[in-house]
C-alpha cells in the first residue's frame, strides 16, 4: 500500500466536542479510530468465516483447506459472530451520532450520503459478476436486484413474497437500516434525550413478541399486511436491538457513571441475548422452547451467544475507553476504512474467485488468500472512489445550505 494512501487514511481527529448523549450525560465527542480499526476486524473474520466453512458446506473446497484440520470448520464458524460486534459498535456511534445532529433531517441525509453510494454500486457489481459468471443458488432476477437498491428488499415480502438478498450477507444492512430510522424518528420527535429507553423497549417488545401464542402472533401480522408471523419476523426483525441497546449504554456511561436506566436497559437486552439463535425464529415461536434455553446443546446457543456478546462488548468497551496502540496500526486502520465496502462485496464476488481458483487447480488456503486480497482491492478502490468522495460532497453542501441559513430539515 502506498505511503500517499495510508496518509488518506490515517486522518487526524476532529477536535473533540462537549455533547449531550440522550441520557443527558456529558462526554468529548469525537472520531475513535480504534472502533474502526474493530469494525474492520468484524468484517475480515465474516469474511474467513465465509471463504472457510460457509463456502465448504454450499459448494465443497478441494481437499487441503487448512492442512485438512478436523475442527476447520467448528473454529471458523465463530468468524460469523463478528456481524454481532458490528451491531454493537452501530449501537455505540449512531448515538454518538444523534447526539451531535442538529436535526432529523440532517441525520438521515448523513446516513443515506454514508450508505448508499457504495452499497448501489456494490450491489449492481456483485448482480453483474454472479450473472456473468454464474454461482448456484445466488442469481436472482433484475426485479430482485431492483428491490435490494433499497437496502431493506425484504420490507416488501407483503407485495413480492418472491424477494431475496443479492448477496446473503445484505441480511445485517436491514437491520441496521430499521435501527437508523428508529434513531431519525427519535430525532424527529424531540425524544433524543430518550433513545435509550426507545431502543431498550423495542429489544423488550421483540422478548414479548416471541412469547405470545402462534395464532396471537399470526392475528398481528394479518393485521399489517403480510401473510403470517414468520414473514413479518424476516420482514420488521426486533432481534437484534438488544445488541445496539448494548452499544448506546456504552457510549453513555464511557465517560459518565451508570444510572437505573443503564442497568434496566442492559437487563432486558442480555435477556433477549440469552435466546438461542436456532430458536428465536419468528413471533409466537418460543413460548413452549423457553425451558431448553439453558440446555447445552450443538448450535448457537443461548450461553454461546451470551459469551460471545459479552466479548464483543468488553473489546468495544476496551477500544473507546483505553484506546489501545493495536488499535492503530496502520493495517488495521485501513481496514476499518475500508470495512464497509468490504463487507458489501465480499461474500459472493470472493465465493467466485475461490470457486475458480480452485477448477485451474489453485491451493484451497492460496485460494481463500486471493479471494481475501482481490476483494480488499475491490473494496479500497469503492471506499476511495465513490463512499468518500460522495459523502465529502454532501456534507460540503450541507455545510453551505446551513451558512446560508437553510439547514437540512432545520425546524
Amino acid at each position: 500500500m502506498s505511503q500517499g494512501v495510508l496518509e488518506q487514511v490515517v486522518e487526524r481527529a476532529p477536535a473533540p466536542v462537549e455533547v449531550v448523549p440522550s441520557g443527558g450525560v456529558r462526554v468529548r465527542d469525537e472520531r475513535i479510530p480504534e472502533l474502526d480499526a474493530l469494525r474492520g476486524i468484524a468484517a475480515l473474520a465474516v469474511a474467513v468465516y465465509h471463504y472457510t466453512a460457509r463456502y465448504d458446506e454450499l459448494y465443497r473446497h478441494t481437499p487441503g483447506l487448512l492442512g485438512g484440520w478436523e475442527h476447520t470448520h467448528e473454529v471458523m464458524s465463530y468468524g460469523r459472530y463478528g456481524v454481532q460486534l458490528f451491531f454493537i459498535i452501530s449501537g455505540f456511534v449512531i448515538l454518538m451520532s444523534v447526539s451531535r445532529a442538529k436535526s432529523a433531517g440532517q441525520f438521515a441525509v448523513q446516513r443515506a450520503a454514508r450508505l448508499y453510494p457504495a452499497f448501489w454500486v456494490a450491489c449492481a457489481a456483485t448482480w453483474l459478476i454472479v450473472e456473468w459468471c454464474g454461482l448456484k443458488g445466488r442469481q436472482v432476477s433484475g426485479a430482485v436486484l431492483g428491490l435490494n437498491l433499497t437496502m431493506a428488499p425484504m420490507w416488501f415480502k407483503p407485495v413480492a413474497p418472491w424477494v431475496w438478498y443479492v448477496d446473503g450477507a445484505y441480511w445485517s444492512l436491514k437491520e441496521e437500516l430499521l435501527f437508523y430510522v428508529v434513531m431519525g424518528v427519535v430525532l424527529l420527535v424531540g425524544l433524543r434525550k430518550h433513545a435509550l429507553w426507545v431502543v431498550g423497549g423495542l429489544a423488550g417488545l421483540h422478548l414479548c413478541g416471541l412469547w405470545v401464542s402462534a395464532d396471537t402472533a399470526a392475528s398481528w401480522a394479518q393485521a399489517v399486511g403480510f401473510k403470517s408471523a414468520s414473514q413479518l419476523y424476516d420482514s420488521v426483525n426486533l432481534r437484534w436491538f438488544c445488541l445496539f441497546a448494548i452499544g448506546m449504554v456504552l457510549y453513555e456511561t464511557l465517560k459518565g457513571a451508570w444510572k437505573v436506566r443503564h442497568w434496566v436497559v442492559l437487563a432486558v437486552a442480555m435477556m433477549d441475548v440469552l435466546l438461542p439463535l436456532n430458536k428465536a425464529k419468528g413471533y409466537g415461536q418460543l413460548v413452549s422452547d423457553w425451558p431448553w434455553m439453558f440446555e447445552d446443546r450443538p448450535g448457537p446457543s443461548g450461553w454461546e451467544h451470551f459469551f460471545v456478546v459479552v466479548t464483543a462488548a468488553a473489546l468495544v468497551w476496551v477500544a473507546a475507553r483505553m484506546r489501545p496502540a493495536v488499535l492503530r496500526w496502520r493495517p488495521l486502520v485501513w481496514l476499518g476504512a475500508i470495512s464497509y465496502s468490504f463487507y458489501l462485496l465480499h461474500q459472493n464476488i470472493g465465493y467466485v474467485v475461490i470457486r475458480e481458483c480452485e477448477a485451474r487447480g489453485v491451493d484451497a488456503n492460496v485460494a481463500v488468500v486471493v479471494a481475501l486480497c482481490v476483494v480488499a482491492g475491490l473494496a479500497s478502490g469503492l471506499t476511495f472512489g465513490v463512499e468518500r468522495p460522495v459523502y465529502s460532497l454532501v456534507k460540503g453542501w450541507m455545510k453551505g445550505r446551513a451558512g446560508a441559513g437553510g439547514g437540512v430539515g432545520a425546524r
